[in-house]
């Protein structure tokens, strides 16, 4: 019997794939984080992060949240024009 992994969005990417949870503690002694991520992006975040060069994952998440919200209202002005 197979198990499938949830789809959602990837926090990441931003695109509907099967999710992975990543674990990020941003600083030593700050809380744990996790963030849903599809493969692509945790083997990125998963490879930076075993090279010593961790991904500001908050940051990229919010930047990533920002740009999908500016191009769904460019969507709903140009639907309405």
């Amino acid at each position: 019997m197979s198990e499938t992994q949830p789809t959602g969005t990837c926090q990441l990417c931003r695109q509907t794939r099967p999710l992975f949870e990543w674990t990020d503690i941003p600083e030593p002694w700050a809380d744990a984080v996790d963030y849903q991520l599809c493969v692509r992006c945790w083997g990125r975040a998963d490879s930076a992060d075993a090279n010593g060069n961790p991904l500001d994952m908050a940051y990229l998440c919010r930047e990533a949240k920002r740009q999908m919200d500016a191009l769904n209202a460019m969507s709903k002005t140009a639907q309405r024009a």
